[in-house]
């Protein structure tokens, strides 16, 4: 700016400032990007105490002149810089002198400005310039409103309607332009990994974790990274990633004689994508992962293995998911936030497979557990399979499999159909747990040769269940639950007490003789 021509400019302004009767204060050594600081008193009611009015707000003024077709005005990058970062309001001030006559443009130093100076000063940090030598230029574009003579009633409202807390607020706005969701830029050396693919299965939280060996991260914003890093780590270390968004789903697997629904999470995965991609979307569950993308297909990855401690009910998911080996599956998955779809037909590969029986078990287990109310119980299939001889006796006598109980029969059990309902209660040992169920059933008896009495049981009703950790006290509990309510049954009833203890009495005596037949 020519300066003999900024000096009326700056006299133009602070006489208009005089004549509205607003103080204007000029600084004698513009070093810090403004020419006047002006006080703009607030509006106050007459009867507001004298001691509740509010001081004068300080606004920082820069004034220019320029001349010719372009409206625009120049200034150091330290002095934008210095009007970025001000919590005081900050405006700038063209006089535009053309061959019809001046025009006076204005506006406050807002966030596009903040962000270009902000920009600049980071683009001058990194090449080592200084910014003391460095000039940046505003322009004042056609639909800009041209003030002349009311400047400074315009800029008194523009004050006045400022929130009490924009000096903090802009102080917030300095801090954050140009860093929008992220602060700073990392590079990864990853051990052992598979690429990309490794960081799509973290966002998608199919892995849980990534192991480094060297992690360093640098500042960056608008896209510009500080040439040394904020930190630099040398050592092994983990990568987890947060994920930033995740709708609930329920995705449903179907075949032609079963189906299941999975509570999931629904998560988009931009990593490896290239531009106008959508990624991979993963639907996830502590059971598996569906994956679907764009060429490659949907793939269905099991997320839990044979150690995996889930509660009953996803265990016995679990277990049906293996029992369906190699059959073909129909996907679907539902949600409030996420788009019905069906998916291409997709299989189950597992080795070895979980037979339809013990899915069955566990599913016994299972309403054992919700019966008892004993709170969160974890088991995983290794547990299960440890437990296979007595789980199988177990779930056939609670279950629906036709079971008959062979014993020897004596005094009124000869009475051919005599006997009616039967009542007793069944436990079993799998992990750290004792699943217990008192039960009856109606029963169809008959006396086979010599003096034998076969019970065939009918449809089995939990009445009562106890699960526990130490055996011992489990069973001592459900003896007690037993023996309040056996006495009320009639001579229709067979009480047969532990049926536990009745197989073990059979391995020495050979009083009684469970049969299970699926």
């Amino acid at each position: 700016m020519d300066q003999r021509m900024g000096r009326p400019a700056q006299d133009a302004f602070k006489l208009q400032c005089s004549l509205a009767r607003i103080t204007c204060n000029p600084s004698l050594e513009d070093d810090h990007g403004w020419d006047f600081m002006v006080e703009v008193p607030q509006e106050v009611e007459a009867q507001t105490p004298h001691d509740q009015r509010p001081a004068a707000r300080s606004v920082l003024v820069q004034v220019k002149w320029t001349g010719g077709v372009r409206r625009r005005l120049s200034m150091k990058v330290s002095n934008a810089l210095e009007l970025a970062n001000k919590s005081e309001p900050c405006f700038m001030v063209l006089y535009h002198e053309t061959t019809s006559g001046r025009e006076i443009f204005a506006r406050m130093f807002g966030e596009k400005d903040m962000a270009r100076a902000l920009k600049r000063g980071r683009e001058l940090f990194v090449r080592r310039k200084s910014t003391h030598k460095a000039r940046i230029t505003f322009g004042f574009p056609d639909n800009e409103e041209r003030l002349e003579a009311g400047l400074v009633p315009w800029l008194v409202d523009c004050v006045r309607s400022l929130s009490d807390s924009y000096g903090s607020d802009k102080r917030k706005l300095a801090e954050s332009l140009g860093y929008g969701n992220k602060n700073y830029r990392a590079n990864i050396t990853f051990v052992g990994t598979g690429g990309v693919n490794d960081l799509v299965d973290l966002e998608l939280g199919i892995k849980d974790e990534l192991r480094v060996s060297r992690f360093t991260v640098f500042d960056e914003r608008f896209g510009i990274a500080l040439p040394e890093p904020v930190k630099d780590i040398k050592a092994p270390a983990v990568f987890t990633m947060k994920r930033q968004r995740e709708d609930e789903c329920v995705v449903e697997l179907k075949t032609k004689d079963g189906l299941i629904a999975i509570p999931s999470v629904a998560r988009m995965s931009r990593a490896g994508s290239r531009p106008g991609e959508l990624g991979k979307l993963g639907f996830v569950n502590e059971l598996f992962a569906l994956v679907v993308s764009t060429g490659s297909g949907v793939g269905l990855n099991l997320q839990a293995t044979a150690a995996t401690k889930l509660q009953p009910e996803r265990l016995a998911q679990l277990a049906t998911m293996l029992s369906w080996n190699e059959e073909e599956l129909k996907i679907q998955v539902t949600g409030d936030n996420v788009p019905e779809t069906v998916f291409p037909t997709a299989t189950i590969r597992q080795d070895p497979v979980v037979d339809q029986c013990l899915a069955g078990a566990i599913g016994v287990l299972k309403s054992v557990a919700e019966r008892s109310n004993a709170g969160r119980i974890e088991l995983s299939l290794d547990d299960v399979v440890a437990a296979h001889g007595e789980l199988m006796i177990f779930w056939g006598i609670l279950g629906v499999a036709e079971v008959q109980l062979l014993t020897a029969a004596s005094g009124r059990l000869l009475e051919d159909g005599l006997l009616k309902n039967l009542v007793g209660f069944i436990d079993v040992e799998v992990g750290d747990y004792t699943f217990l169920a008192l039960f009856d059933a109606a029963v169809q008896t008959h006396i086979e040769e010599p003096q034998k009495l076969v019970v065939k049981l009918g449809r089995r009703n939990l009445r009562d269940c106890v699960v526990g950790k130490g055996r011992q006290t489990v069973r001592a509990r459900g003896r007690a639950i037993y023996e309040q309510c056996g006495g009320g049954y009639g001579e229709d009833w067979l009480a047969v007490g532990s049926v536990n203890e009745l197989i073990e009495s059979y391995a020495q005596a050979e009083p009684i003789h469970p049969d299970v037949r699926a």
